[in-house]
């Protein structure tokens, strides 16, 4: 075989893999939307849950002290706040509950006998979970802003924040899956882990740089509180982010191993 054939052989095989890669990706996109369509209840009950979390909370503190912010300006910054933890809570729980969900019905068995690894398949629902998490937020911000007439909610800072926080979460969620793979029941421990967060992310204060590093989601606050986060800020501010995702994707691959390793997999 000369060397142009075995040239045009690599490329017909690499647009091979790029074609079972994309159809893997639609796959996925397929099934997020059929699960959207056909259980819209679910998204918007956990569109009116959040948003009512934050009106009782907010409501129950200002009829309780008198110092509650009441202006525009700390009521903007209030909500846009609770926007990143529901974004934190939202992607932590959907990407936790799909890898649940598939290991009881037994369909994760199928991801792991695929033809690509199950860090791609991962790494695929992540991004698609990410949009969905993304706009849910943005909805949120919305109708609190509707609610409370406030008009600086929704802002480039937002969005640069939820950029942080939104991977932090899908790693925090790939952790706690890999521990489902490995125990199949977890409990009640990812409602606790999402309740506890809301009064560190509430009372965060950005001085304390060591906590970016060891809770996820916090530099998406710092994000929001940097007056001018340019390029390289963000990008720096990115890393902690990154390594919750990376260390989300490490954990499942070591979970998928081990489950294999002591028979697991095929259990429930």
């Amino acid at each position: 075989m000369s060397e142009t054939d075995t040239t045009a052989a690599v490329y017909i095989r690499r647009a091979g893999v790029l074609r079972a890669l994309l159809g893997v990706f639609a796959a996925e996109c397929a099934r997020t939307g059929r699960m959207l369509v056909r259980y819209p209840i679910g998204t918007l009950a956990n569109v009116a849950i959040l948003s009512l979390i934050f009106v009782g909370v907010f409501e129950t503190a200002r009829g309780m002290f008198d110092d509650a912010p009441s202006d525009d300006a700390p009521l903007s910054g209030l909500v846009q706040t609770f926007v990143l933890w529901s974004a934190l809570i939202t992607g932590f729980s959907s990407i936790t509950g799909s890898i649940r969900d598939d290991t009881r019905s037994g369909l994760i068995e199928i991801l792991w006998m695929g033809r690509f690894p199950a860090a791609v398949v991962l790494v695929m629902r992540a991004v698609i979970s990410s949009v969905v998490v993304t706009v849910i937020s943005i909805v949120i911000a919305l109708f609190l802003s509707l609610v409370y007439q406030l008009g600086d909610v929704v802002t480039p800072a937002l969005f640069k924040a939820l950029g942080l926080v939104v991977p932090a979460a899908l790693g925090l969620g790939l952790i706690f899956g890999a521990f489902v793979i490995v125990f199949k029941d977890i409990g009640p421990s990812v409602n606790l882990v999402q309740f506890l967060l809301l009064p560190v992310f509430m009372a965060y204060d950005s001085s304390s740089a060591i906590w970016v590093w060891l809770l996820p989601g916090l530099s998406g606050l710092d994000a929001l509180a940097c007056a001018s986060c340019d390029t390289p800020r963000w990008l720096m501010l990115s890393l902690p982010s990154a390594i919750w995702l990376l260390a989300g994707l490490m954990a499942c691959a070591v979970a998928v191993r081990l489950s294999k390793k002591r028979g697991l997999v095929y259990e429930y």
